[in-house]
Formats: structure tokens, C-alpha cells, sequence
């Protein structure tokens, strides 16, 4: 299904001209598919943020997949902001690791 996703914030839902734009994404295409893949981070917890999600030229059935991203490899030295593409030194950032080990992530 060739959709696209964004993300925004408000203070004032009527009013269209103070929506922040958070983060957006049309085609992801990795695997040669058209479906959009956005993932976000520094997002404040409480905060209210608007999912708009439409078809990119017709009408079609799709699914939502809204996660975190868990790093669960020890305890973190505070806020510890992981995002798709960042790399992290976990030796400074993470106390009570195992030594090796592979690091992965599951992309959809």
C-alpha cells in the first residue's frame, strides 16, 4: 500500500497554520516496497502528537505499527536518546553490559 505518514504537534488543533511538523516519510523503500517507515526520537513523554496517515493516490487497506526503542543490555547513565542510524558507545553509556555480543535491530 503506498500511503504516507506524518507527525505533528499543536497547540491548537483548528487551527492549521501552528502545526509543527514533526517528522514525515513517504517511501521507505528498502525493499522496494512503497510504504512509509518513519521513526522518531526526543519526543516528549505526555505530550500530545497527531499521526496523519493517507494513501498516496488511492484509496487502500493498511495496518499501524507504533513502538519504542528498548535497549535493554544494562542500566543507562541517564537519558540515553537511541535513534534509527545512530551509533552509541555503550561503554560510556551503559553500565552492567556483557562484554561482546551483537547489537541488532529488527527493520521491518
Amino acid at each position: 500500500f503506498d500511503g504516507q505518514v506524518a507527525v505533528y504537534e499543536t497547540s491548537d488543533c483548528s487551527n492549521f497554520n501552528v502545526y509543527n511538523l514533526v517528522g514525515a516519510n513517504d517511501d521507505f523503500n528498502l525493499t522496494g516496497d512503497d510504504y512509509p517507515y518513519l521513526n522518531l526520537c526526543g519526543l516528549t513523554a505526555g505530550n500530545t502528537y497527531y499521526l496523519m496517515h493517507d494513501p498516496n493516490g488511492g484509496a487502500g487497506i493498511y495496518s499501524l505499527r507504533l513502538r519504542d526503542v528498548v535497549v535493554e543490555a544494562g542500566t543507562d547513565n541517564g537519558l540515553l536518546d537511541v535513534c534509527l542510524g545512530d551509533t552509541v558507545d555503550l561503554n560510556t553509556q551503559i553500565t552492567g553490559a556483557d562484554a561482546g555480543g551483537t547489537w541488532t535491530e529488527d527493520i521491518p
